[in-house]
């Protein structure tokens, strides 16, 4: 399945030892979202340093990292701060999403572990209530700080970006969507403006579908989505190929 949406997987470690971690969620429109992780002892818990090779990030732009990863394990704590040795040294940007699972530890072990991988970032997208319980100051950040808040707009800066209203089928997955949007955009030198629009874009079509990926959009889609969005395709029409 990986393979199947272009993703390498030329640098997977198989364990045959250790289950492959499992998350379920139950989301119906009536009732909260319920999300449980299966994730101790898990293949990537194991995951060490020593599995991680100048290979893996030759030729890399942007080096993404989440905050679940240095929180499975202590071995993958390590390895995560091998990736960032890694990244400084193949010279690639890195972004880093807390991604805040209380389930994962409690929130003194969060800001033992996450906070201090702020500061080595490039680029930090982060929940204005995670800055507030790894109490780390975003101005007091070297790198670009994009943060998202509670009323579901984004600043990066002086720059605000507000939520597109659509109908919400499953808000689960919306971060990493505005995380793909933004950075796909950083990669191609569009204006941080630009980048947080595409942003909103792309995690705007996300919760319209029930599950994470379904609503990733195309280069093709995310264009109509935010002519739609922004009011630019007002009067055309629907596009129909034949």
């Amino acid at each position: 399945m990986l393979r199947a949406e272009g993703i390498d997987t030329r640098h997977a470690v198989v364990d045959p030892s250790a289950p492959t971690g499992l998350l379920l969620r139950d989301s119906h429109p009536s009732r909260a979202i319920d999300v449980q992780y299966y994730r101790a002892g898990s293949a990537a818990s194991r995951l060490s340093p020593g599995e991680l090779t100048a290979e893996i990030v030759r030729g890399a732009r942007i080096v993404h990292i989440t905050g679940i990863t240095p929180m499975l394990s202590g071995s993958a704590h390590q390895a995560t701060l091998r990736l960032l040795e890694l990244a400084s040294e193949a010279g690639a940007l890195v972004s880093f999403d807390p991604n805040i699972r209380l389930k994962l530890g409690t929130p003194g072990e969060w800001r033992e572990r996450v906070a201090p991988l702020l500061a080595r970032a490039d680029v930090v997208l982060a929940g204005a209530d995670e800055l507030g319980l790894l109490q780390v100051d975003p101005s007091g950040l070297a790198g670009l700080v994009v943060i998202k808040h509670g009323d579901k707009s984004a600043t990066c800066g002086e720059l605000r970006q507000e939520a597109f209203r659509v109908p919400v089928t499953d808000p689960v997955g919306a971060g990493d969507a505005f995380a793909a949007g933004f950075l796909s955009g950083l990669l191609r030198g569009l204006p941080y403006e630009v980048c947080l629009r595409e942003a909103a874009a792309v995690a705007a079509l996300v919760v319209q579908c029930a599950t994470d990926t379904d609503g990733l959009p195309d280069r093709a889609g995310l264009d109509r989505a935010l002519a739609a969005f922004t009011g630019a395709s007002a009067g055309t029409g629907e596009t129909v190929h034949r």
